[in-house]
């Protein structure tokens, strides 16, 4: 990246495995060099918890931080596939309402996961329905879904495959790829031109640990060689600290410096 360009921004995820209050984790990230976030909507996130997940997007306003997406809750994300209309149908609903929530505090992304664990039912002519639905649902409001590669890619390929919609898209997550996939690097390959968003982690090849990239075994090199330099970022990190007790500040500092250093491989043949 020559000097005159625009460097892509920095984000790295408000749930970065530090036990502190949201508005805290926010400050820590943007005093640290992140201009951007992206919120997780699970229970585990206590103002989701309390029923205050309204407050969440003026947190990161009044950090200073830009939200880029916010991370879908995921443990029934096997229902998307469910033989039971009763359990599709209430994924679609919570998944309506997420939409709902993005449209209403101007938030332009959801990354989801389209299964969950290492089982998940086999892909239907139902399920593809469900993401139809919820695709178009998105489509009217303005927002894009951005698909996790996670174990089943299969499904992640027939859902791109099968739906064409402007909107629908791919989260890439380096860890899950490397982890989970025969041919690392293929799903970016094959979708860069649908890439919505990124979570860059790194692995030690046995669990998704979601070190910080650069501390594992992915082949950075190979992901940047596939990388689409049009990508307007923001480059973003979804990573914990390897050791626990390394301060909140320490580690975050560590991640904005391995994300500058990241931001340059990716971007280097940028024109």
């Amino acid at each position: 990246m020559s000097s005159s360009e625009t460097a892509p921004p920095l984000g790295t995820f408000s749930w970065f495995g530090c036990a502190l209050p949201l508005s805290e984790r926010l400050r820590l990230i943007r005093k640290n060099g992140f201009s951007h976030t992206f919120l997780w909507m699970g229970s585990e996130e206590s103002p989701v918890e309390a029923g205050r997940a309204h407050e969440m997007p003026g947190m990161a306003a009044d950090a200073g931080l830009a939200i880029d997406h916010v991370h879908a809750p995921y443990d029934n994300a096997n229902a998307f596939w469910s033989d039971s209309p009763a359990e599709r149908d209430a994924i679609v609903d919570e998944n309506l309402e997420l939409i709902e929530y993005c449209g209403r505090h101007s938030i332009s992304c959801i990354a989801l996961h389209v299964t969950k664990g290492p089982t998940p039912p086999p892909p239907s002519a139902e399920g593809l329905e469900v993401f139809r639905r919820l695709g178009e649902a998105a489509k009217k409001g303005g927002i894009k879904l951005a698909l996790e590669n996670t174990r089943a890619t299969d499904r992640l390929d027939l859902i791109l495959d099968e739906l064409p919609l402007r909107n629908l898209g791919l989260c890439y997550d380096s860890s899950h790829d490397y982890l989970y996939s025969g041919t690392p690097s293929d799903v970016l390959g094959k979708w860069a031109h649908r890439l919505f968003t990124t979570h860059f982690s790194d692995t030690d090849g046995q669990a998704d640990v979601h070190w910080l990239p650069m501390k594992g075994i992915v082949d950075w090199d190979e992901v940047a060689g596939v990388f689409p330099t049009s990508h307007p970022g923001p480059v973003m990190i979804e990573a914990v600290p390897q050791d626990p007790s390394q301060p909140p500040a320490e580690f975050l500092a560590d991640a904005y410096r391995t994300a500058v250093g990241l931001r340059e491989r990716l971007f280097a043949g940028r024109e």
